[in-house]
């Protein structure tokens, strides 16, 4: 949402966007949060642990498998 007291810019094409408007009239363009950006930011924290917890497991177990 635009900040209160004063109008905003589109981040794409740069329209003066109205406290009220959480879209763009001309390029359609989401103002609120980016959801796409929260998303992959989530996925790339659960795959960092994923990894970090794969390499703790092969640093821990992996000299002790085998023959």
């Amino acid at each position: 949402m635009a900040p209160e007291g004063r109008d905003a810019a589109c981040r794409g094409c740069g329209t003066s966007l109205q406290p009220e408007q959480d879209r763009c009239p001309v390029c359609r363009l989401a103002v609120g949060p980016d959801k796409e950006a929260r998303l992959f930011r989530t996925l790339m924290a659960v795959a960092t642990v994923v990894v970090l917890l794969a390499v703790a497991g092969v640093l821990l177990f992996g000299p002790r498998i085998g023959p």
